[in-house]
């Protein structure tokens, strides 16, 4: 997947982001399945928000991801901010190089792959953190290459 986002920015010749998201149809966790949408990032807004201006890529259609591996950022194993389920995003320019834009939120160089279940089951943040840390496997973008590099965990 973050090799075709790569291969993307390089054929349009535009900063592509893998936006990483929640798909399926509602269950008692929430979503059934995450899933990979490639859009184009357009630049900056000049309103004050300052968000980017991001549109689908044409002929891109979304990847579903399986259903029982999730991905999360690597700032989710931050105790101050322990977000498993949103939107976040993984950015290549037009060379293919992983780049971290600041003003689009959850922008990440890294991923924690990681059983949705089984950190479901588990009752407070502090022991999903744990878990993550423990369990999750560590992949991270290699900023020129754009290769998928494995962490280790601590």
């Amino acid at each position: 997947v973050l090799a075709t986002a790569q291969s993307a920015a390089q054929f349009y010749g535009t900063w592509v982001a893998a936006e990483i998201g929640q798909a399926g149809e509602p269950g008692p966790h929430g979503l059934a399945h995450q899933q990979v949408r490639f859009l184009a990032l357009d630049g900056i807004s000049t309103e004050r928000t300052g968000r980017p201006i991001l549109r689908p890529l044409p002929d891109a259609r979304p990847i579903s991801l399986p259903e029982g591996a999730w991905l999360a950022p690597v700032e989710s194993l931050n105790p101050d901010s322990p977000d498993f389920d949103s939107t976040f995003y993984i950015v290549f320019d037009r060379q293919g190089h992983n780049v971290r834009v600041r003003s689009l939120p959850r922008c990440t160089r890294g991923v924690v792959v990681y059983d949705r279940q089984a950190l479901l089951d588990l009752p407070t943040d502090e022991e999903r953190i744990d878990f993550l840390r423990t369990e999750g496997r560590m992949i991270y973008v290699n900023r020129f290459l754009g290769t998928a590099v494995e962490g280790t965990n601590r």
